[in-house]
């Protein structure tokens, strides 16, 4: 496993072939040792494996003789032909030669090139190995036909290239010096030399390939396995280019016809997967990283329309209540770091854990001490077992995660790394008590739904309404309070009350002339109009169905004897549950809207009216919802509010022998919705897709409204309009 990478599964060949390599090259480097190593080129490898050294490996591996005769049947029935507009030339049998996409071919090759590998075993003494620390580098590593040869001397590579020269003469595989490298290092100095000769400093350690000049690394970098490797044994070359090549990548999607959704799209998915590998295997340190970092946000903030001045810590939270599918630079390189630093640490090679390959990302943040909490806070959840924190629920409730010490290995690297990304989640978290005003909604944040933005709500939604959102919920959206910090001609008071501080709370919810104006009326019944039509449908098709069964369903829990399996549901549930709206299918709804709404007489005779009723008068129950679209701030107060409110008329409904139910809803001015709206959906028995289309077509709503009145909001005049979204 040492030597040969390429085909095994579970085994990252590449990563851990050029992770060794480069930590030889480093110490041999740092350290000021002999090095010699040579990367050599295989011309057409697949299509030069003789018919006959395939019968020679399989009987070295000793391969059952059925198999060979298999195998050596199927080469033998290989022909073909080559064909052009004029001639087609007859049926030829191949004598040599794999095929790509045959499912043996993999096999075959990786045995014929092991081959090589026991043939230096005879042929090249142990002595010129080189040393990492006490642990021997193999001569040969190879990772399919890639193959890299090291030694200790030049002298003892020469040597080396010689044997394997006869084997290729032998196995009559084809190498190409001018595509082959050598990197020759004398105390830890490069050795150059060039292919002409014409330079003559190493002269006396220049390697050749059947008497042809290997080129040197110094004069033709190589690429092995994915990373580039340049003489003087840093990336300083490689991170400029990737940074190139970042803005570069930016500037184009900035300078096309996209909408700005679509360009952060095109970061997320097109450029951020480009940038992944070269974070994880370059020693690019945390401060490059963050300079990146700091020119993407720039772009982020301009596609979004977020505002200049919105801080990363609420651009890429996953708290908010308006969190976005963007994930930061800084936060995907270190958790790439951490999968390499995974990668060398579990790997089944025992010669990856001896040479022990270190992830180099600087001195301000390490990837193995990081992963390292990360397990050690597993392993701390796993002592300490299922806990309920801040809520009254008995033992056992909550979804159950398995153990540490009962995963297996591929479910501890997934465990960690998931661990590692909530803990930069939590570092981000600690930070929002340093911004007062874009970090309001950490107040309010309990008492509401997260907005679904996920990459097709934020398509649907366009450019204009994702930006109203993200400057709304962060407090970037100019106001009067705000211009007044540096517009000196600006009295930061709201232009229409002239009386109070014109903040974005005052301007959505809080302007008197605004509400006697009709602004506010105008967005209620705005969202009032959406809950009643998707509340109206929910009623006919489904509550009044006269197919629906009016039964309750019995709710019996099964007991489980012990080291019995608990039998899940059945797939196809009984859903003629509808809440407190199950026992009847004659349900009326009635709305307040513009003002018409009258109580119905045969429940009590009263003044008050609630902006949604649903009842029934065969099981005489009565529902109903008042709607409040305040500002976030001031949910929880609203909602004590209207439900003390109604409390009195709740008493004479039920003094009068009807079942009432006294809910309140709130929908947030900033187009966020309550908790107490989808409590009340469900007990109406609206569930699944219909209560999302709900909260999401509601929200929306509210969102829309808000944004006029925050753009007419210095307009004195003002008309009642019916705008569409």
């Amino acid at each position: 496993m040492s030597v040969q990478k390429g085909g095994l599964p579970g085994v990252k060949g590449c990563i851990e072939h050029f992770g060794a390599m480069w930590e030889v090259i480093k110490d041999a480097r740092l350290n000021r040792r002999d090095l010699s190593v040579v990367w050599l080129d295989l011309a057409n490898a697949y299509g030069a494996v003789p018919h006959v050294l395939i019968l020679k490996a399989l009987r070295y591996y000793n391969i059952p003789d059925k198999i060979i005769k298999i195998i050596v049947v199927y080469f033998a029935g290989v022909y073909g032909r080559f064909s052009s507009k004029l001639v087609t030339s007859k049926w030829q049998k191949f004598e040599i030669g794999i095929f790509m996409g045959c499912v043996i071919s993999v096999i075959i090759f990786v045995l014929c090139m092991n081959l090589s590998d026991e043939y230096l075993k005879v042929k090249v003494p142990r002595a010129i190995q080189y040393l990492k620390d006490t642990t021997p580098v193999p001569v040969l590593k190879l990772f399919m036909d890639d193959s890299c040869l090291t030694a200790s001397k030049a002298v003892d590579m020469q040597e080396i290239l010689k044997v394997v020269n006869e084997f290729m003469d032998w196995s009559r595989f084809k190498l190409k010096s001018s595509k082959s490298r050598a990197l020759v290092f004398d105390k830890g100095k490069v050795v150059e030399w060039e292919v002409d000769g014409q330079r003559g400093d190493g002269d006396l350690l220049k390697l050749t390939l059947s008497g042809k000049v290997i080129p040197n690394v110094s004069e033709k970098p190589i690429k092995f396995l994915g990373r580039w490797i340049r003489a003087e044994a840093t990336d300083k070359e490689v991170i400029e280019q990737a940074r190139g090549d970042l803005y570069q990548f930016l500037e184009r999607l900035d300078g096309s016809s996209l909408s700005g959704i679509q360009k952060c799209w095109g970061y997320q998915y097109l450029v951020l997967p480009k940038m992944k590998w070269i974070l994880a295997i370059y020693d690019i340190p945390a401060s490059t990283v963050l300079k990146w970092e700091q020119r993407v946000n720039r772009f982020l903030r301009s596609w979004l329309g977020a505002g200049h001045t919105l801080s990363k810590i609420c651009l890429f939270s996953r708290d908010s209540p308006v969190a976005l599918p963007i994930d930061s630079l800084v936060d995907t390189w270190k958790v790439e770091k951490c999968r390499l630093q995974q990668s060398y640490k579990y790997s089944p090679d025992d010669f990856i854990r001896s040479v022990a390959p270190k992830v180099r990302s600087g001195r301000v943040w390490n990837a193995e001490e990081v992963l390292e909490e990360a397990e050690r806070d597993l392993v701390c959840e796993s002592m300490l077992g299922m806990v309920q924190p801040g809520k009254r629920a008995g033992i056992g409730f909550g979804e159950w995660k398995k153990p540490w010490e009962k995963m297996n290995t591929e479910e501890r690297k997934k465990a960690a790394i998931e661990r590692v990304q909530e803990n930069l989640n939590k570092e981000r978290v600690v930070e929002y008590g340093s911004l007062e005003l874009q970090s309001g909604w950490a107040r309010w944040r309990e008492d509401v739904l997260a907005l679904d933005l996920s990459w097709n709500s934020l398509f649907k939604m366009g450019d204009s309404m994702v930006g109203f959102i993200l400057r709304a919920v962060y407090g970037t959206l100019v106001t009067p309070s705000l211009a007044v910090k540096w517009d000196e001609a600006e009295d930061g008071m709201c232009k229409l009350c002239r009386t109070e501080r014109g903040t974005l709370q005052h301007i959505l919810s809080g302007c008197k002339v605004a509400l006697e104006q009709g602004r506010y009326t105008w967005r209620h019944d705005k969202v009032l109009n959406q809950i009643q039509s998707q509340v109206a449908y929910h009623l006919d098709k489904r509550v009044n169905n006269p197919k629906r069964s009016v039964s309750l369903q019995s709710s019996t829990i099964g007991f489980v004897s012990a080291g019995a399996k608990v039998k899940g549901p059945p797939k196809c549930q009984n859903r003629s549950g509808m809440g407190i709206l199950t026992e009847a299918r004659d349900w009326v709804l009635l709305a307040d809207v513009n003002g018409k709404l009258k109580f119905p007489s045969e429940v009590t005779t009263t003044r008050l009216r609630p902006d949604l009723i649903i009842y029934s008068t065969s099981t005489k129950r009565i529902v109903w919802w008042e709607l409040t679209c305040p500002s976030e701030e001031r949910i929880s107060a609203a909602h004590e509010l209207k439900l003390d409110r109604y409390s009195g008329l709740q008493v004479e409904c039920q003094e009068n022998g009807w079942s009432c139910y006294n809910m309140a809803v709130e929908v947030g001015a900033r187009g966020v919705v309550a908790e107490s709206l989808i409590k009340a959906a469900a007990a109406i028995g609206m569930r699944g897709r219909a209560r999302k289309k709900l909260v999401r077509d509601v929200g929306m709503e509210a969102c829309h409204c808000s944004k006029w009145l925050y753009w007419l909001c210095g307009k004195k005049e003002w008309e009642r309009r019916d705008i569409e979204m």
